[in-house]
């Protein structure tokens, strides 16, 4: 049987998403936005670009997402220097709503490595970051 790393690492995604979807959703955010919410409660204001190139995603993709959560009233954005640069921030109702859209994320991630050893997971953790590295470098 052929082992494809890349396949097999696109199914636990995939399956994580939808599986958190689930949790999340009722919650008012899907997986894509929370990907978001969570970068911007680590960093406070960031740009679109910067959002972009930390998920990976097309800029067009991105905004669409943006614009979601600004409607739902989860993120505020503002002008930068020039008409180009956007800044997003979390809203005052976004971080109230934050704790519990951790809890259920942090709550996802220990039923994921349940019965896998801290060693396990720190060997994993660095499998993926050199995966990530030697992939930046094609």
């Amino acid at each position: 049987m052929t082992l494809l790393y890349g396949h097999v690492l696109n199914q636990l995604a995939r399956n994580f998403k939808k599986k958190l979807d689930e949790q999340i959703s009722p919650l008012g955010l899907f997986s894509s936005q929370w990907a978001i919410v969570f970068y911007l409660a680590e960093k406070e204001k960031v740009t679109q670009v910067e959002i972009s190139q930390y998920l990976n995603v097309e800029a067009p993709t991105i905004t669409r997402t943006l614009t979601r959560l600004e409607e739902e009233g989860w993120i505020l954005r503002e002008s930068g220097k020039d008409r180009r640069e956007r800044f997003v921030m979390l809203t005052q109702k976004a971080r109230e709503q934050y704790e519990e859209w951790l809890k259920v994320s942090q709550d996802m991630e220990t039923e994921t490595t349940a019965g896998i050893s801290e060693e396990e997971l720190f060997i994993f953790r660095r499998v993926i970051e050199q995966m990530n590295k030697n992939l930046e470098r094609l």
